[in-house]
């Protein structure tokens, strides 16, 4: 194997560098805090199965008898009952992983590269805020795919279980659509099988996770109630992070701010991401925010239930038996590796950062996950023209650019 190249990784002194070196973060999602995370159950096969007992209802269910004495020829005693049926079903699932390295360093080339253990840290810091945008990609992306109810906001809206009805959307999100939903929810039993995240006056509230702009569209559509629809005093701790100040109409606002975002092409959705290519600069390369995302016309919504799917993600496993092994971590944590070979790096003078992740999503309740893909407008910004403008004559405007001498500090 050959050996890598080192030429791009420290910026050095000759480019006269200023002392502050600055850093391009990721924004962390919604995701990270409202996604369940529990452990995976080793033991159990590479593939697991969770069993859903389903609902059950008798037939004739508003058939009633009239109640008789019993006689010579009737036993009352015994009756003829309407059976309720038995059915569960299993969904199976299984981990994923994904690992990550860095760009080797060699510490030759640190010797003398300038502020080096500065430029370091920043380096593992944009490692890390990458696995944290590969986390909440891979939470929303999950949600999207388990839940059984996928909506476009089509002329006709379409609906599916398993994909998006390949149709475009000709709507935005509107809170119409959100009470229709809502009563579904209830209707199913969302309220009671561990959905909302809080109560507001006896009503359950569930999560709507949308951008920016849709969300306050809802609340303009609102304002006219907006006493009596909306309620500071039920927000649960777990949103408070998030900026969540009350529940509007039986959800709470939550605002994804890299969502979804689609263009329809030939009869199929084409995702445009938000940094969707890599551009090299004058040393390496960068993910700069894409044009197509930003002028993306579709994006997704999200009704989000905790009890839709939980995250499992692996203990470590340090020992079995006699053997012994290195601790684990799972969740994308960045540790260091220096590994000799006679060929490239017999001296051990250079490695990589490297991470790994894994992940099962355990379906719970997807019967109660909704995703929703909707126009969003992104050229309706709500500008105003000016009225009639005045243009000033010759001797005001040659008074106007005099004015430019005037001295205020005298």
């Amino acid at each position: 194997m050959a050996a890598p190249s080192f030429d791009v990784q420290f910026a050095r002194m000759e480019n006269m560098l200023s002392p502050m070196i600055y850093n391009k973060s990721t924004l962390t999602s919604v995701w990270h805090r409202l996604i369940d995370r529990k452990p995976w159950l080793d033991g159990r096969s590479r593939v697991q199965q969770v069993l859903t007992v389903q609902r059950n209802m008798p037939a004739n269910i508003d058939v009633w008898t009239d109640k008789v004495l019993s006689s010579g020829t009737t036993n009352n005693c015994v009756k003829a009952p309407d059976e309720v049926p038995f059915g569960w079903e299993t969904r199976n699932f299984n981990l994923q992983e994904k690992d990550l390295i860095s760009i080797p360093i060699c510490v030759d080339d640190t010797r003398d590269a300038f502020e080096v253990n500065q430029q370091a840290k920043l380096m593992f810091e944009g490692l890390t805020t990458s696995v944290k945008y590969l986390w909440g990609r891979r939470y929303m992306n999950e949600y999207s795919r388990i839940s059984e109810h996928k909506l476009v906001l089509a002329e006709d809206p379409a609906e599916s279980v398993s994909h998006f009805p390949n149709t475009p959307p000709v709507y935005q999100l509107g809170q119409g659509i959100l009470d229709d939903i809502y009563q579904q929810l209830l209707s199913d039993g969302a309220g009671e099988d561990g959905g909302p995240l809080a109560m507001s006056k006896g009503a359950p509230v569930f999560v709507l996770i949308t951008d920016m702009k849709s969300s306050r569209r809802i609340k303009e559509e609102s304002k006219i109630f907006q006493a009596i629809l909306w309620n500071k005093a039920e927000v649960p701790k777990l949103l408070e992070p998030l900026k969540v100040d009350g529940e509007l109409n039986g959800f709470f606002h939550t605002i994804e701010v890299l969502p979804k975002r689609f263009y329809f092409v030939d009869g199929t959705y084409v995702e445009a991401l938000p940094f969707d290519s890599m551009e090299a600069i004058g040393d390496g390369k960068k993910a700069p925010l894409s044009k197509r995302y930003l002028r993306a016309p579709i994006t997704e919504s999200y009704i989000f239930l905790p009890n839709v799917y939980k995250a499992l993600i692996p203990n470590s496993i340090n020992s079995v038996g006699n053997a012994t092994f290195d601790p684990q971590s799972y969740m994308g944590e960045f540790k260091w590796g220096n590994f000799r070979d006679w060929n490239t790096n017999w001296r051990g003078t250079w490695g990589k950062f490297w991470a790994h992740m894994e992940m099962g999503s355990m379906p719970e309740h997807p019967e109660f996950g909704w995703a929703i893909r909707h126009l969003r407008c992104a050229s309706d910004w709500g500008l105003s023209k000016c009225g009639a403008t005045v243009t000033p004559s010759g001797s005001e405007l040659r008074d106007l650019l005099d004015s430019r001498d005037i001295s205020y500090d005298a």
